[in-house]
């Protein structure tokens, strides 16, 4: 059976090819011991209904933006031109976090969650739940289309016209050209615009959600341009750790892979980061205080 594209799978395919042809990759994995956030999770989901319990992808999240603080290049957007061997990283203001998630039947979009620096876990969580939920009622092949159709005619702007070119023609022409379904979607407030999946400062990817039982890591991530990192959060595992006073225990691991681009970032520069989640996630206190919020 042969399968042509789809819209999301064009703009997938796409970027990522871009990531690989021009991004230096080099990928690390850190082990973050989340034994303490999970009891201080389940702790406060106990005696809770279902749409007021915290999700671990949540609070993780928001323990990360404090680790990507600390580092403020992760955050960051990175210009190099090989012809002059020049370039520069601009650290961004805003951490705009761009969030891949499947919907429809095994389809995947990006959204962007913009100026999550001041976002609380409760802020965070109700902001993913409006998205799944303006997807329902969005077509989104509408919607990739025309970020698509922006994004085309942005690099006919800066002068790029092969590239320009030849997507108008995929797009229009073949057995994998683009159909859009010409129904109207619900309302502006109920859906997704371009602006809501458009490319934020930082991706970060919840692998852990598709599969809870997944007990391996990511060990590959691409990084979209001209982001400078990418992070993976894998499944919770069970794993034996060896503490200070070299004693072994079982302790809940959560795997995250970190993906940078080295003509910007060196793996010395994600210290801080490394050193921020270490030191949430034995705070009993911090993380306590987080959730409550």
């Amino acid at each position: 059976m042969t399968e042509y594209f789809d819209i999301s799978r064009k703009i997938i395919a796409n970027m990522t090819s871009e990531g690989w042809k021009t991004i230096p990759h080099v990928c690390i994995v850190y082990d973050a011991e989340a034994e303490l956030l999970m009891d201080v999770l389940q702790s406060y989901n106990r005696d809770r209904k279902s749409n007021e319990r915290i999700s671990f992808n949540s609070l993780i999240l928001r323990v990360l933006i404090e680790g990507i603080k600390a580092c403020p290049k992760m955050n960051g957007h990175i210009k190099f031109s090989p012809w002059l061997v020049s370039g520069k990283v601009t650290a961004l203001e805003h951490i705009d976090i761009s969030l891949p998630i499947i919907y429809g039947e095994g389809k995947m979009t990006t959204i962007n969650l913009p100026h999550m620096e001041d976002k609380s876990v409760h802020e965070i969580q109700a902001m993913i739940a409006e998205f799944r939920a303006r997807i329902e009622s969005t077509y989104m092949d509408r919607v990739l289309y025309r970020t698509g159709l922006e994004d085309t005619f942005s690099k006919l702007r800066r002068g790029n016209i092969p590239k320009a070119v030849g997507r108008l023609l995929g797009a229009k022409l073949g057995p994998g050209r683009v159909r859009i379904d010409r129904r109207r979607s619900a309302g502006s407030k109920d859906r997704l615009t371009p602006a809501n999946i458009k490319q934020g400062s930082i991706t970060v990817s919840n692998m852990g959600s598709l599969y809870k039982q997944w007990k391996g890591n990511c060990t590959i991530l691409e990084i979209i341009p001209p982001q400078l990192c990418a992070l993976a959060v894998g499944a919770v595992q069970k794993r034996a750790v060896v503490d200070a006073a070299d004693n072994v225990r079982a302790a809940r691991i959560v795997p995250i892979t970190i993906a940078f681009d080295h003509r910007g970032l060196d793996t010395a520069q994600l210290v801080p980061f490394m050193q921020t989640l270490d030191t949430l996630l034995r705070d009993r206190e911090w993380l306590e205080r987080e959730i409550s919020l």
